[in-house]
């Protein structure tokens, strides 16, 4: 069963990644936050609408 996800959510994001970092390369909802310690990005998806 599907949960109904937080209008935002954040999480950390591996800067070296390079799939990760493609897959969300044109992710409008996405928004870095911060840098954080050992190349990763604490990143903040907001639903549109």
């Amino acid at each position: 069963m599907c949960k109904k996800l937080p209008k935002k959510h954040s999480e950390n994001l591996p800067k070296n990644n390079k799939l990760v970092m493609r897959s969300h390369a044109n992710n409008n909802a996405m928004k870095v936050l911060k840098t954080l310690p050992n190349d990763y990005l604490l990143v903040e998806f907001v639903k549109p609408g």
